[in-house]
């Protein structure tokens, strides 16, 4: 049949109106999607300026639209102003009502669309605010997020960095032959993206562990020359299993064939001593009631006032604590802020903060070992462990899958198991008079033996791999050390007055 061309016209005019008419409302809706578009589009140029006003105008998005395409996208940008974490070993930025925001926002964005092509993001940013090292964490319900995520279907990005994260979380407790799996399962299946490089340096950094420091090595190397962007810790493991694959072979790497730097901290009352991942050392004078902050060249940072300086201490994330006094600290950039009581576990020998955020403490006789925190949950230490009859503890350190002490009568070293337990690592009975040890997160713990000031160095299985004594430096070898996570060991010397250094 010939349609006339009037007609014809009429119809084309018909389909121009249809296809450009505004879209009609669904019965019942409140929402109105061509305004919340214009809203979103100002937003977004708000988000970008960093203006305060943007929260605000994503918030109108959503109530212009509640149930529309665009309200988990406006919901999930609010979220981003809040500075999220990207990756799990990110933590520790968050707390308080902002996370609670965060967690609110990134829980809206996620059941507003359900399927959407944001969901899994918004799933996975809400599961690292969950494992934020703060009162309220949630692992539990971080992981079931993730395994939601680690199962989605579509774009890779996000199912990878939360299958990364879960073999994280596995390591943080303590599950070590699950987050090797789970590390190895991302390394193969993401090879070109962040997540599966991230998982190859905790690869390697276990490989040093497993006493393969050679093809530890070889795995650090090949994500510190792949990319762009460079992957935490991803060097300084590569140098330790280099130097431990030297050792093995006989080729170098001791201790003993290094050229030490010598560096003056102008102090003579250092009480402690923190190595802090950047490079630097963090000293407690007693003298000067100060903390402060000596870099390898010889140069410091400004001086934090604070007095009875017991312990301190870097958790995984970056973040300094101190014990001092009847209460535990952390700093940050506008200074010290009281964070927990000791309660009677004060005056403390040792701190040591987990991943979780709270802090294990261990009072001055080295009898009993504590647990105060999260940060922010207040109260005082809860006894967690306690020294046998005639032991004594000193010092806590992590070694990447165990918390250690040292048993000073006993002359060995120990660790503090998860139900309390002390369990036999090695035995130092041929030191003189063993009393502390310091670690890395590759398995390396290093006991310095007060006899003779001279440090000796163990693999994880306990095994002596290297010694060092500060030959010439005044009359006591080392008084207080660190262990760097590239496997560089600082010795403190003179009363304080000389910081040496292995590199």
């Amino acid at each position: 049949m010939r349609t006339s061309a009037p007609r014809a016209a009429a119809a084309a005019a018909l389909l121009v109106v249809f296809v450009h008419a505004p879209a009609a409302k669904a019965p019942g809706s409140a929402g109105d999607p061509e305004a919340a578009a214009r809203q979103y589009r100002v937003a977004r140029r708000l988000a970008a300026e960093r203006s305060p006003e943007a929260a605000g105008a994503l918030e109108k998005v959503v109530e212009l639209d509640p149930s529309g395409p665009l309200a988990d996208d406006a919901l999930l940008d609010q979220a981003l102003l809040l500075g999220l974490p990207e990756w799990p070993e990110e933590g520790g930025r968050i707390a308080g009502a902002a996370r609670e925001r965060g967690v609110d926002l990134l829980s809206r964005a996620a059941a507003a669309s359900p399927g959407a092509d944001r969901e899994a993001e918004a799933r996975y940013r809400k599961a690292l605010l969950l494992l934020e090292p703060s009162s309220g964490r949630d692992a539990g319900g971080a992981r079931a997020e993730l395994l939601v995520v680690a199962n989605a279907q579509g774009d890779d990005e996000f199912p990878a960095r939360a299958r990364h994260a879960i073999a994280w979380l596995d390591e943080a407790e303590r599950q070590a032959e699950r987050a090797r799996d789970a590390h190895q399962r991302v390394a193969i299946d993401f090879p070109g993206s962040e997540a599966g490089r991230r998982s190859r340096v905790s690869l390697a950094r276990m490989l040093v562990r497993e006493g393969r420091p050679g093809l530890a090595a070889a795995l650090a190397q090949e994500v510190v020359d792949s990319g762009s962007r460079p992957v935490p810790d991803a060097e300084a493991v590569r140098d330790l299993a280099a130097r431990e694959a030297l050792r093995s072979a006989g080729a170098g790497g001791s201790w003993s064939g290094e050229g030490p730097a010598v560096v003056p901290t102008g102090l003579r009352g250092p009480t402690a001593m923190a190595r802090l991942r950047s490079g630097g050392v963090l000293l407690a004078d007693r003298r000067s009631a100060t903390i402060v902050r000596v870099e390898v060249d010889g140069s410091k940072g400004a001086p934090i006032q604070l007095d009875d300086v017991q312990a301190l201490a870097e958790d995984v994330y970056g973040r300094v604590f101190v014990a001092a006094g009847e209460k535990i600290y952390r700093i940050d950039a506008s200074g010290p802020s009281a964070v927990a009581s000791l309660g009677d576990y004060a005056p403390a020998s040792a701190i040591w903060p987990e991943v979780s955020g709270a802090v294990l403490v261990l009072d001055r006789r080295g009898e009993r070992v504590g647990r105060v925190g999260p940060s922010g949950a207040g109260g005082a230490p809860i006894l967690v462990a306690s020294a046998s009859k005639g032991a004594r503890l000193a010092s806590l350190a992590w070694d990447g899958a165990r918390v250690l002490s040292v048993d000073t009568r006993g002359r060995r070293l120990v660790e503090i198991a998860t139900d309390g337990s002390l369990r036999s690592v090695a035995a130092l009975a041929d030191l003189g008079r063993p009393s502390s040890a310091v670690a890395n997160r590759c398995g390396e713990v290093a006991v310095l033996d007060e006899e003779d000031g001279e440090v000796v160095l163990l693999d994880a299985s306990g095994e002596i791999r290297d010694r060092f004594l500060p030959a010439g430096r005044g009359k006591g070898g080392a008084e207080l050390h660190a262990l760097g996570p590239d496997g560089s060991l600082d010795v403190l010397v003179d009363g304080g007055a000389s910081l040496v250094r292995i590199p």
